[in-house]
């Protein structure tokens, strides 16, 4: 078993020069984020001054609970993009130059913003999209949500509205599945049988990998999310399954059979949420550090820090296009988790996707110094 706390420099940059090629499927959601941002009037309610911190919002909704009165908020839109696990990782994959094929809820027929968007992704819809308002703070974001067609997603659906023949020809010879979230998707347990029974033994060429991001996991019934996890651990025996989470989604994980943990440490976490779910890798996120878990290995990598973050929203689905990538690459775990801290430090920062030549300098810049708390 190791624990890695930082790396060698020579170990940083083991990014082939050339990525991309294979294919990736990708599903089963769809959302239209518009990016928010709150804003309070100034004394002469000309001048209009962004809330920077959540932490401020909590003061305004607490203050105007404590008098007993309504409270009005502004805000502005400083953006409109498409957003949700489909869309954010298939957005860095073109950027790389991988083929991505999405599966999700864009609309019947798709939304021109998911065409104009992704014009070099195959598109398959499943429904309506959801909508979120994503209001964002230098800090966190505080997201509302109008769901869409995910709550209503089961085997069925997918397997009808995609035909069963043609679903197989997208997976057939695809380099991973990745699915996400689990929260969101009504029935993913009838998805996992159906994708462990019927599909998988059809390809001649299955995905070596699947990736499954919980998302807000909490918010359903433990037994729901036991039953998703013996799935998974069942599917695992046919293609190895990764799930990546953030800190919170592990800790629920973790407690499924009760147990709360209480001082476990993040790699602790980790290491019981894998147990729960039965599957060969956990991956765990948080603001200073990410830890990947197997049975025989366990490595810890600091996330670089920055004062000064230009976007924040769908940082964790950029953090798992990089976690897909060392996968894909079959880069050793420790530079699968740096690149995966690699695509979302890149994206903190400057608000975009990097390209191949960024994310290489983004590495070379990525020193032992910072990959420690």
């Amino acid at each position: 078993m190791s624990h890695m706390d930082g790396l060698r420099d020579s170990d940083i940059a083991n990014i082939p020069a050339e990525l991309g090629g294979e294919k990736v499927v990708l599903g089963f959601d769809g959302y239209v984020d518009r990016i928010r941002e709150i804003v309070n009037d100034g004394p002469d309610q000309e001048i209009s001054r962004r809330v920077h911190h959540l932490a401020e919002l909590g003061e305004q909704i607490s203050a105007a609970a404590r008098a007993e009165r309504s409270l009005l908020l502004k805000w502005t839109t400083p953006n409109r993009r498409v957003g949700g696990h489909t869309c954010h990782i298939s957005r860095v994959l073109e950027q790389l130059a991988y083929d991505p094929v999405m599966i999700g809820m864009f609309g019947q027929p798709p939304n021109e913003i998911f065409r104009e968007d992704f014009r070099g992704s195959e598109l398959e819809s499943l429904g309506d999209p959801a909508y979120t308002d994503a209001i964002e703070f230098d800090d966190w974001k505080f997201m509302l949500t109008e769901a869409g067609g995910m709550q209503f997603l089961d085997w069925t659906t997918l397997s009808e509205e995609v035909g069963f023949d043609r679903l197989a020809t997208h997976l057939d010879g695809a380099a991973l599945l990745s699915i996400g979230y689990w929260a969101e998707i009504s029935d993913l347990h009838s998805i996992l049988e159906g994708l462990h029974e019927e599909l998988l033994p059809s390809l001649d060429s299955p995905p070596k990998h699947v990736l499954v991001d919980p998302g807000n996991i909490g918010k359903r019934p433990n037994s729901v999310v036991q039953r998703g996890g013996e799935m998974l651990s069942r599917l695992d025996e046919q293609v190895p399954v990764t799930v990546s989470a953030n800190q919170f989604e592990t800790e629920d994980i973790a407690a499924l059979s009760g147990s709360t943990g209480g001082d476990r440490s993040q790699m602790e976490t980790a290491a019981k949420a894998r147990a729960e779910l039965g599957v060969t890798r956990f991956v765990t996120h948080r603001a200073t550090r990410s830890v990947l878990v197997t049975d025989s290995e366990q490595v810890s990598i600091g996330v670089p820090q920055t004062d000064n973050p230009v976007s924040t929203t769908g940082v964790g689905d950029y953090f798992n296009a990089g976690i897909i990538m060392g996968l894909i690459l079959e880069l050793p775990p420790h530079e699968t988790v740096a690149l995966g801290n690699a695509i979302a430090g890149y994206f903190v920062r400057q608000g975009s996707i990097p390209t191949t030549e960024d994310l290489n300098s983004f590495l070379r810049s990525y020193s032992i110094e910072n990959w420690r708390t």
